[in-house]
């Protein structure tokens, strides 16, 4: 770990017996250097954007660039295991247990946690491997989820062929800032540059067709100020500059459930006569915040804004018609 932390240090580089003063100067200290370099570079192998003149066989220098841990290892108190374990399951839920890779953490759960962890954590994986075993549609759409990831994770702009509904797909250069998984539906979403519009745009991972590695590096931005526009959005995930004040009352029979309905920051609730609620809230878009609304069916009305009412009863009708 100390070793890792030196090479993340800005600058040329260090020779082995640079880093090897670091720590001491006898022989056995330059051997020791030598193998956990071989021992990084082992780690770093299966990497597909790892440079192996980086940490490779030569007399250095030696350096790693930010983001690239190849040493991270993970220790969870048993109330984080369970907040973890949470988190899987709700990912499960959502992909229709179609993550692989998330099928792995629970193997890594239950070794690590015996007792109560490792029997849920064995009960979820029973649950959905079944469900794991993937078409050819799964598996392309796996393996673009992992050149995306791998791409995030070393801030390698990556090439996308991307399908939107009712236009024809293109393909463009994207610096992938974010990976979010929906909080009010089973997508996930790709928050980053798009080098074709010129400006961050959010993507549904769903509909990218292929993604193609490149060896452009990009500068991750400043991440807070987006992540906070996001969180205000109703999922969690989608990007918008308007302001919609969205004022929902609840009958009486779905108040509690309205109580405990999906959290926005600033939401508000508060009673109303005969025993419903009145929810208000402030949103950046009513993009993923209808099909919700929807949801509830007779036990919603939608007090404002005037175009969520619109759309709202336009659906409605429409749901209304094919039952005639």
């Amino acid at each position: 770990m100390e070793l890792q932390k030196l090479l993340h240090r800005p600058g040329p580089g260090w020779t082995a017996r640079q880093l090897a003063a670091q720590f001491g100067e006898e022989d056995v200290v330059l051997r020791t250097i030598q193998r956990d370099l071989n021992y990084l570079r082992e780690l770093l192998g299966d990497q597909p954007w790892f440079d192996p003149t980086l940490l490779g066989p030569a007399r250095g220098p030696y350096s790693l660039p930010p983001g690239i841990y190849p040493y991270t290892p993970l220790q969870l108190s048993l109330h984080e295991a369970r907040a973890l374990l949470f988190g899987i399951r709700l990912l499960l839920h959502n992909t229709g247990g179609k993550d692989p890779d998330a099928l792995t953490v629970l193997e890594k759960l239950a070794a690590s946690f015996p007792g109560s962890v490792a029997v849920q954590a064995e009960l979820l994986r029973q649950l959905f491997e079944p469900q794991a075993a993937a078409s050819r549609e799964d598996r392309d759409q796996r393996a673009i989820l992992h050149a995306i990831t791998d791409a995030w994770a070393s801030s390698h702009t990556v090439t996308l062929r991307y399908q939107s509904p009712g236009k024809n797909p293109r393909t463009f250069d994207f610096d992938p800032y974010l990976l979010t998984p929906g909080g009010a539906n089973a997508a996930t979403y790709l928050t980053g540059y798009s080098h074709l519009h010129g400006e961050v745009r959010t993507l549904v991972l769903s509909r990218v067709v292929r993604a193609t590695p490149t060896a452009a590096r990009f500068a991750p931005p400043a991440l807070a100020e987006l992540a906070e526009r996001m969180e205000r959005s109703f999922g969690g995930v989608i990007l918008g500059d308007e302001e919609h004040r969205v004022v929902l009352d609840f009958a009486p029979e779905a108040a509690v459930r309205a109580r405990e309905s999906h959290p926005v920051p600033g939401r508000s609730i508060t009673p109303l006569p005969g025993g419903g609620v009145r929810m208000e809230m402030t949103l950046p878009s009513l993009l993923d915040f209808v099909p919700w609304v929807l949801g509830w069916g007779a036990d919603v009305r939608v007090v404002e804004p005037p175009e969520l009412r619109e759309r709202v009863v336009e659906s409605l009708k429409r749901a209304a018609a094919n039952y005639r």
